[in-house]
């Protein structure tokens, strides 16, 4: 059953709202001028995040990476700018993310007694 609910929900893609950075220039120390994201802003498109079922029926979404590498990366994570975003010699902290799961649970029926 659990396996049943797994499949139809991965039939689908889960609908969001695409999320826009919103940068400001700023001037580096060596002068330079920059552009840095100081907030996030919902756009006008719909974001459309696919999950896939893992070996317990659980749900993972596989291609949206979550961590401090793509945290500069508008919703959802389009995976070019990932792999561009990864630093050249990264630190522990840098390579560490996540995926966003769900879990598919079965709850028992409740049983209905009758009197006889």
């Amino acid at each position: 059953m659990k396996w049943h609910i797994a499949k139809k929900l991965v039939a689908k893609p889960f609908l969001g709202r695409e999320v826009e950075p919103v940068r400001e220039a700023y001037e580096a120390a060596n002068g330079q001028a920059k552009h840095r994201t100081v907030d996030w802003q919902p756009s006008d498109n719909v974001a459309a995040v696919r999950y896939r079922p893992i070996s317990n029926g659980d749900l993972i979404a596989w291609e949206q990476p979550i961590g401090p590498v793509f945290a500069t990366l508008a919703h959802p994570v389009d995976l070019a700018d990932a792999l561009k975003a990864r630093p050249e010699n990264p630190t522990r902290g840098q390579v560490q993310y996540a995926l966003s799961r769900l879990s598919v649970k079965i709850s028992p029926t409740s049983q209905l007694t009758r009197a006889i």
